[in-house]
């Protein structure tokens, strides 16, 4: 599937809880894009799955929150949980590499 190219008008925001972050999803197919952080307005997440050229496998190691208490409710700040990485397994014997890849 390849991906799509859209206008930010194609974009859905939704707002949960305190209504301060800003979490951007494509009205078309429903993916997440990005969000505007409700620790720091001035930051901003991205799903790196939705950038061309960029892998999620390009990163060696991502620490993991655990995604239930946020930083800001929290007086010691976020807990790292664990960690996500990616190993790559040697190829079948006379087969090449392959890089993989983000769709589109």
């Amino acid at each position: 599937m390849a991906a799509s190219r859209s206008t930010p008008d194609a974009l859905t925001v939704y707002r949960f809880n305190t209504g301060t972050a800003q979490h951007y999803f494509c009205g078309k197919c429903g993916i997440y894009t990005h969000h505007r952080r409700r620790s720091n307005l001035n930051q901003y997440g991205v799903n790196v799955a939705c950038l061309k050229g960029v892998s999620p496998f390009d990163f060696a190691d991502v620490p993991v929150i655990d995604g239930i208490n946020h930083p800001s409710d929290r007086a010691r700040g976020h807990e790292i949980v664990g960690h996500l990485r990616f190993v790559r397994t040697d190829a079948p014997q006379g087969a090449p590499a392959a890089r993989p890849s983000a769709p589109g």
